[in-house]
């Protein structure tokens, strides 16, 4: 990415703007694509010198780091709601590309472990590393419990655009089926196995065994966020564009 040449103090915009956003992350630059694509004149102010937020990447000693999204999930689905707002900012010129079967990988003391994309492949990965009845039967209801979770917040979120009135009187069914999944990934994991090394296996945000708290932070984590993240990482892709 280009670094910013002037700051806004030394070359301040003039004009009439139909919107002003602040920040350009990934909400903020999506909404200002969308605005600008409606025929909105929109400024967008960032006070950092490069934007993107955390789609930037860092170089240090011949390395390059991404410092946040890395891969996405299911954009390989044209009828995927995603699928559709990367289509339609981008005028069509961001392509997909499927990562490597084994996309990421734990250590577990001097134990490693391979995480394979898709559902299916995943869930036989790891029964092969947890063959046990029980831990097989975890791990099913496991992956069965992210797109359980992940289907309820449909409703969920729907009920937030309601007007007031329609909110009074319907938003306590739509919220019921997610609000059962008001857990913790930690409870969650612990309701299906007592096997430390098969929660952390099915559980991929504990798996990276980050120092500190920050892998325990996840743990912690509502599991019905976990869910919508772990979903997207059951099929991994990374995005490349010739604009």
């Amino acid at each position: 990415m280009s670094h910013f040449t002037k700051s806004y103090k030394q070359d301040k915009v003039q004009g009439n703007f139909d919107a002003i956003i602040i920040g350009s992350g990934l909400g903020g630059l999506t909404t200002a694509a969308f605005l600008a694509k409606e025929g909105k004149k929109v400024l967008v102010l960032e006070q950092h010198y490069t934007a993107g937020g955390f789609t930037h990447v860092f170089n240090r000693r011949g390395y390059e780091w991404d410092v946040g999204l890395h891969y996405i999930g299911e954009v390989h689905r044209a009828e995927n709601d995603l699928t559709k707002m990367f289509k339609y900012v981008s005028d069509g010129n961001l392509k997909w590309a499927e990562m490597d079967p084994v996309y990421d990988k734990m250590f577990f003391g001097n134990d490693e472990y391979d995480f394979v994309a898709g559902p299916d492949q995943f869930k036989a990965q790891m029964k092969k590393y947890f063959p046990a009845p029980e831990d097989a039967l975890a791990i099913d209801k496991y992956v069965e419990l992210i797109y359980e979770t992940q289907r309820s917040q449909k409703l969920y979120f729907a009920e937030k655009v309601l007007p007031p009135f329609l909110s009074k009187l319907l938003g306590g069914w739509m919220r019921k089926k997610a609000l059962q999944h008001n857990k913790t990934t930690g409870e969650v994991l612990g309701s299906l196995t007592k096997n430390k090394k098969a929660d952390s296996g099915i559980n991929r945000p504990v798996r990276r065994l980050w120092p500190g708290s920050f892998a325990k932070q996840f743990y912690d984590a509502r599991h019905a966020g976990e869910a919508l993240y772990e979903r997207r990482q059951l099929s991994c892709w990374r995005g490349f564009s010739n604009i």
